[in-house]
């Protein structure tokens, strides 16, 4: 009879816990999802202090951190659209990565003429898979043009949203490229 009292005790401090407990998941929640919010907004200004060439640099250890083999990165200077070369399941797959603002009022977006170099390089080379990055916007008219090429030809796009997505997915630090 004497545990009575110490287990009715018990019970009601859980009782007077529990909505605490859940209190503080929730704060827990809202500031994670802050602290996501916040890091995306770091990632972009801290990609976008990088040098082009660094950003290409960066996104080549992106790629391998993604899965991508025998990632290369052209040598500097002029790269005829083609920025980065790589490898996914046996098919060559080309890389265009653009440094921009992620702003609609940014001067400078990925457009169609962007992809039409791409696809030209691709198309000399007999490579049917493209992959342009961005840390900026992908304009309509480049997105529907993409959806106008043919089927054996694919190109997959990261912008400024899509690509902080995926970054999140995965822990990769690009601080190893500066």
């Amino acid at each position: 009879m004497s545990d009575f009292p110490f287990f009715l005790t018990m019970f009601y401090i859980l009782l007077l816990i529990n909505p605490l407990i859940g209190v503080l998941s929730e704060l827990y929640k809202t500031v994670n999802h802050s602290k996501n919010l916040l890091s995306k907004v770091n990632l972009r200004n801290e990609l976008y202090n990088l040098s082009p060439r660094e950003f290409e640099l960066w996104c080549g250890e992106f790629l391998k951190s993604n899965g991508y083999l025998n990632v290369e990165v052209s040598p500097p200077g002029p790269d005829g659209g083609i920025d980065i070369k790589c490898f996914k399941n046996d098919e060559v797959i080309y890389v265009e990565c653009k440094r921009y603002w992620f702003s609609r009022k940014a001067p400078f977006k990925v457009d169609e003429a962007i992809v039409k170099k791409l696809i030209g390089a691709m198309t000399c080379d007999n490579v049917n898979l493209g992959i342009i990055i961005t840390t900026g916007i992908i304009t309509n008219d480049a997105r529907e043009f993409i959806n106008t090429l043919p089927e054996n030809i694919n190109i997959k796009l990261f912008d400024g949203n899509s690509f902080d997505m995926v970054y999140s997915m995965n822990s990769f630090n690009y601080s190893s490229i500066k």
